[in-house]
């Protein structure tokens, strides 16, 4: 794994806060430059969710800026702001209401694993709000909303661990209501952003060898009202406060020896009103500002020379951005909004400062601002393996695939096919992190589960595989959540959803209480869990909506909502575009194929029909299943009755499809599935074929071309597929 740091590195440090205690809608914190020596890469992505209890995880990809999910892990109560330490190896996450400290260990990969001993409880402090961490990785810093006090803590360097310092937590006078809080890039001096009336206040402290804190002199220093974030140039020569209730921009000089601020220049913010957060851009030539009062992303040029403000425009708009963050390497803006739990995110162009909207993505529950740890190599994702479900002759078959052309190779030498007998599986799916296979066997009414040998592609029985499902249950789909942490199961034959939970080290299966979940419809078919693990969807074929289920914390579903649909053609597939904000269904009726596109509520899940929608494919008849690329460009649709494939552009916008090439042949094709680099598609022919056909994308059209050698002989009657790979 390529070694990470921060961005919390050389060149500046962020300032995570939240702003009013209790008030999702606050804003807080800032960041300055772009934080990496140049080349670096951003690798991990860290979102705090404030209202679920917990932190989601997410891969970026180095070109485009968007956000795989890596699942989410759980933190304390209301979770306001992360830091990373500037290793990359820990991540801190402040709790607001349980007021104490949560720390992890995180990979280049984005596996984040708990701190022994954590969450680290906050001793006499509470509303913890903001937090920081020095550029030499020995303290955290956190300022406390409720108790006006700031806390520090020591940390283990080989463990993460955290140790209160003697003295913690440290007084800030006569200031009170800290919101946001940034460690100067020598690592010597510490400001706080204080909303303690009219005016707030800006305090500021020596940061002493051995982590206490000594106020300077003159501090507090007066701002605007209600202070909200701030954020340092990259020399640590200026630092700026946004102002949310003067709606204004307060700029200060710092003497890098005393710590003493000079006010030298107050904007009256020009771009909207209730600026909430503040981030310098890459190269230091722009301040962008979340103005939450307008709905709109500022940019207000900076002299290079003194740090003064000068006259900008609006460089984006969002409808409520409270919180914005630029990723370590500078290229892309994010910003997130916590009440309609959304982050928009924007290139940024470092030379003329507008920016260019490059994507939405659904969140889970009140989302707050974006943490980054960086490395040295970009998120690299590479397909290893691929397995089939056979329903004919009761096998998994295992395939390599070469990461070049997308040549498969089946594993014979190491035991494929592997034998599930007498259980004719007609469902697969493996679990994110590519640890584990689950395989659904309506014959016996049963799971096989399996563990996936990361280097030779074996696979292994898991101790008590396989797993009973009640008699006549007959299932048909498996999906796993984004976290790893939970198996559904739709079986059409009693016409509900099984939920298990999955032990993450073995991979066993265990109940989740209350299962099994009544659909509400009848024949239901397929599964999807949308990618922040909120929601699962379930189609019913037979009774034609599509089920919605809210995903409770210990794996449970919610009572399923019946959704009606306004097509009449049975509903057989279902998939989730990969932000989360989509949501396609196949119609496999007798005539040409169509897709219904729907456009998923962030807050409830709830589905609203794109405009068009369903959309055509001609010549294709008889879609079976669907599958898109990670990136949301292509959807994918496999037609058993008119035996090809066909393909559509996603406008990432809207939601709506756009037929693109022609169809390509594939022989009674059973299920389908796009690989996680998104360069190839796998299709599962049933009998008589009894192979996989393999086609590569092309990266900007999706027009699809078959393989050097497809299709590639599998078991009798393959009947579902799935890909694993590494990053």
């Amino acid at each position: 794994m390529p070694p990470m740091k921060s961005i919390a590195s050389l060149l500046s440090i962020i300032a995570l806060g939240f702003g009013l205690l209790g008030c999702p809608s606050g804003g807080g914190g800032g960041a300055s430059g772009p934080g990496t020596a140049s080349g670096s890469f951003t690798r991990v992505a860290l979102v705090p969710n404030q209202t679920d209890n917990t932190v989601s995880v997410f891969l970026v990809d180095d070109a485009n800026g968007r956000l795989r999910p890596r699942g989410y892990v759980v933190s304390g109560a209301s979770p306001r702001a992360i830091a990373v330490h500037p290793s990359g190896n820990f991540f801190y996450t402040i709790n607001g209401v349980s007021n104490d400290v949560s720390a992890h260990t995180i990979s280049s990969t984005g596996l984040a694993t708990t701190v022994t001993g954590s969450p680290f409880s906050l001793t006499s402090a509470t509303g913890p709000t903001a937090v920081a961490v020095s550029p030499n990785g020995l303290f955290l810093f956190v300022a406390n909303q409720t108790t006006s006090n700031v806390s520090v803590l020591s940390i283990n360097q080989t463990t993460g661990a955290l140790a209160e310092i003697f003295g913690s937590p440290f007084s800030q006078l006569s200031a009170v209501g800290p919101t946001a809080i940034a460690v100067h890039p020598s690592g010597n001096l510490l400001f706080v952003t204080n909303n303690n009336g009219s005016p707030g206040t800006l305090s500021v402290f020596i940061i002493e060898s051995i982590g206490s804190l000594t106020p300077v002199a003159g501090s507090p220093f007066p701002v605007g009202l209600n202070p909200q974030a701030l954020a340092l140039n990259a020399t640590g020569t200026v630092v700026y406060v946004a102002n949310k209730g003067g709606h204004s921009i307060s700029a200060f000089s710092v003497d890098q020896n005393t710590g003493d601020l000079s006010l030298f220049d107050t904007e009256p913010f020009p771009n909207g009103t209730a600026p909430s957060s503040v981030v310098v851009g890459p190269g230091g030539q722009f301040l962008y500002v979340a103005n939450s009062g307008t709905g709109t992303i500022g940019w207000v040029p900076i002299d290079p020379v003194t740090g003064t403000l000068s006259a900008g425009g609006t460089a984006a708009t969002v409808a409520n951005p409270q919180f914005i963050r630029i990723d370590p390497a500078g290229r892309t803006l994010y910003a997130t909004d916590s009440t309609s739990n959304l982050v928009s995110f924007f290139s940024v162009d470092p030379l003329a400062g507008p920016l260019t909207p490059a994507g939405t993505r659904a969140m889970r529950d009140g989302s707050a601002a974006l943490a980054f740890v960086s490395g040295t190599a970009a998120v690299t994702p590479t397909p290893t393996f691929a397995y089939v479900a056979n329903a004919g002759d009761h096998t998994v078959s295992a395939f390599a695939i070469t990461p070049a052309t997308g040549f498969l190779t089946e594993l014979v030498g190491v035991g494929s096919p592997f034998s599930v007998a007498p259980a004719a599986p007609v469902a697969l799916s493996a679990d994110p992190f590519s640890r584990f296979v689950f395989v659904g066997n309506s014959g016996t009414d049963s799971l096989s589960a399996f563990t996936i040998n990361n280097t030779t592609g074996s696979l292994t029985g898991i101790t008590g595989s396989p797993f009973s499902l009640t008699p006549g249950t007959s299932p048909q789909s498996v999906a796993t959540d984004p976290s790893g942490r939970h198996l559904y199961v739709v079986n059409q034959g009693s016409h509900n959803v099984s939920a298990f939970s999955i032990a993450s080290g073995t991979g066993i299966l265990t109940t989740v209480t209350g299962s099994p979940f009544s659909t509400g419809g009848t024949g239901p078919r397929a599964v999807a869990v949308e990618p922040s693990g909120r929601f699962a969807y379930v189609v019913n074929a037979t009774s034609n909506d599509v089920s919605l289920f809210s995903i409770q914390p210990n794996g449970a579903l919610g009572v399923g909502v019946v959704l009606p649909l306004a097509a009449t053609a049975a509903r057989w597939a279902i998939v989730t575009d990969p932000t989360g904000r989509f949501l396609y269904v196949a119609n496999n009726g007798t005539t040409t194929v169509t897709v219904s596109a729907y456009l998923i509520n962030a807050a409830d899940g709830s589905l609203t029909e794109v405009g068009s929608s369903p959309f055509s494919a001609a010549p294709g008849i008889g879609p079976v299943s669907l599958s898109v690329d990670p990136l949301g460009r292509f959807l994918y649709v496999a037609n058993k009755t008119s035996s090809d494939v066909s393909a559509f552009a996603i406008d990432q916008a809207t939601g709506v499809l756009l037929a693109i090439g022609s169809s390509v042949p594939a022989a009674s094709p059973q299920s389908i599935s796009v690989d996680l680099s998104g360069r190839f598609v796998y299709v599962a022919n049933g009998f008589p074929n009894n192979d996989v056909s393999a086609f590569a994308i092309d990266q900007t059209t999706g027009v699809l071309s078959a393989v050097a050698g497809s299709p590639f002989l599998s078991g009798i009657n393959p009947s579902s597929i799935t890909t694993v790979g590494r990053f």
